[in-house]
């Protein structure tokens, strides 16, 4: 009955409500159930707890050994018979679990063999198992950067798991084929992938894991096409509330872009606040190898914000170093490393890794990667005054972007791919493959031109708050809470009311109070209408 519970919950999706469950049970009562032993490894994998994992895959592999040996000495045909059957089964579950955690860590040749003698086992074709193992050699191919084997696998695995009635995984194998097309650098698909996955998680009893991700997936998509708006809605949508196992990288993807959008606005102490809170959940659940992607979320902050000494900080305190082998799916902190280096004075080392970035993104044909890493060659370039390279892979991003309406990836360099676009526009007499991608350009300069004024407003609104009423300057989210608390709603009323954390309420009211200069709600409501806020 235990198992049968723990396989409802596996295929609902509540992960994290299984794992506070089996967590909540003694050790020794696991230990003895090598089956519940098995899904306490495949909740802690889905987590990615891998090292915990690993503990406890022990744990069954004992229990399971233990069961062998009473089993030999069983002397009933009829029952030895029974027991074979349920031995064989458990094998089966055993390799399937250990082939998950090998797929979740990238091995893809354990994965395959794992694969093979979990088969051997099977008495009978198993949906359930076998769409677990299609996930886990899907996950293995996308940590080795094999993306086009990954999509494949993965739309194997859909079909299996409902074939198997596993929703949860059949949604996740959904979003992984999304957040594929994303990395290939085919945002419109993806887009609608992500919006076919929320109707159908919708239809299906909103399985919650699916939904977030798939939310955070589209944010990151309307940011890329500078819909900042309809990008925080999304965004807030898949990481407030409570969690139940979205991957921690997903987590982490969505938190840099709701980030940059916070900073775009002003907005930078509540990215901080949200920064501290999942590194704390990251050292709770110690996983460490997280830790520098969040430090580089912070290094992006500082570095947009001309902070260079906060972020050369980072860059030398950090585990990421110019020669290390790169994470398939971490490289976030390597282009915000080249980027320290070039702003620090060591442009020829931020190029050199920029260079091995590139190679490496290309190599597996990661193109959303691609054109991150060529916008950064094209201002480290012009650092060091190459003008002719600096040109070359500005128009090269250019061209991949354009079709697909990358903006932000420009606009969010500012000033250095200004001076860059501008030059570009200068020459264009003498660029043969400029006329394609002018109209692009244009559309790019004239969006850089009217934010900039707008960053500086931002910035400047609190130093002139007490001085002159008329330069108060509310972003929408902070005239949204000021509104309601004018209607007089409670943090946590406006917090349903805005699907945003208690938490979140309350840091838009600290700004709110600053930017007015008032100490009560009574006074911020007073002041606003009388400065016509309200």
């Amino acid at each position: 009955m235990l198992e049968r519970f723990c396989e409802q919950l596996m295929k609902s999706g509540k992960i994290v409500t299984l794992l506070r469950w089996l967590q909540a049970l003694p050790d020794e009562y696991i230990q003895e159930r090598p089956y519940l032993s098995l899904y306490y490894v495949g909740v802690l994998v889905s987590t990615e707890q891998f090292d915990e994992a690993e503990r406890h895959l022990r744990d069954a592999e004992r229990a399971i050994d233990a069961m062998r040996g009473l089993n030999a000495a069983v002397k009933d045909t009829a029952t030895s018979e029974t027991v074979s059957v349920q031995m064989q089964g458990l094998l089966a579950a055993l390799a399937v679990t250990c082939a998950s955690l090998a797929g979740f860590r990238g091995d893809v040749v354990q994965t395959i063999e794992l694969s093979r003698q979990a088969r051997s086992h099977f008495k009978k074709s198993d949906a359930y198992l076998e769409s677990v193992l299609s996930v886990s050699l899907g996950m293995a191919y996308l940590h080795s950067g094999q993306l086009a084997r990954a999509a494949d696998t993965f739309r194997a695995a859909q079909s299996l798991g409902e074939t198997a009635y596993h929703f949860h995984l059949s949604l996740a194998s959904a979003n992984a084929q999304a957040y594929l097309l994303m990395e290939q650098g085919h945002l419109h698909q993806a887009a609608e992938h992500y919006r076919q996955l929320l109707r159908l998680a919708t239809e299906e009893g909103q399985l919650p894991a699916a939904l977030r991700s798939a939310y955070l997936g589209l944010g990151e998509l309307h940011y890329a096409w500078n819909e900042l708006e309809l990008a925080e809605h999304a965004l807030r949508r898949g990481l407030d509330g409570e969690q139940h196992g979205e991957s921690m990288i997903t987590l982490l993807h969505g938190l840099q872009f709701l980030a940059k959008i916070q900073q775009v606005r002003g907005e930078t102490a509540e990215a901080f606040e949200r920064l501290h809170a999942l590194e704390k959940q990251v050292q709770r659940q110690d996983l460490p190898r997280f830790l520098p992607f969040l430090g580089a979320i912070r290094a992006m902050i500082f570095l947009a914000e001309d902070d260079v000494e906060q972020a050369a900080r980072w860059a030398r305190e950090t585990s990421v170093h110019v020669d290390d082998e790169f994470n398939h799916l971490d490289k976030f902190p390597y282009l915000i490393l080249a980027q320290v280096l070039a702003r620090t004075g060591r442009s020829d080392n931020a190029a050199l890794l920029l260079a091995r970035l590139l190679s490496h993104a290309e190599t597996e044909q990661r193109m959303r990667s691609v054109v991150d890493t060529l916008v950064c060659q094209a201002t480290v370039f012009h650092q060091q005054g190459h003008a002719v390279q600096a040109q070359q892979a500005l128009l090269r991003a250019l061209g991949l972007a354009q079709s697909e309406g990358w903006l932000r990836v420009f606009i969010d360099q500012g000033a250095p791919i200004q001076t860059l676009l501008k030059s570009l526009d200068q020459r264009a007499k003498d660029l043969s493959d400029f006329s394609r991608v002018r109209p692009f350009v244009h559309t790019l300069l004239t969006i850089i031109e009217q934010e900039q004024p707008a960053r500086v407003s931002l910035y400047t609104s609190v130093s002139h708050a007490q001085g002159n009423a008329s330069s108060v300057s509310l972003t929408a989210r902070e005239r949204e809470v000021l509104h309601l608390v004018a209607l007089g709603l409670s943090n946590q009323a406006i917090a349903r009311e805005l699907v945003v954390a208690v938490s979140t309420v309350k840091w838009h009211l600290k700004q709110i109070s600053t930017k007015l200069v008032v100490h009560s709600r009574i006074q911020m409501v007073t002041r606003a209408r009388d400065i016509h806020l309200l």
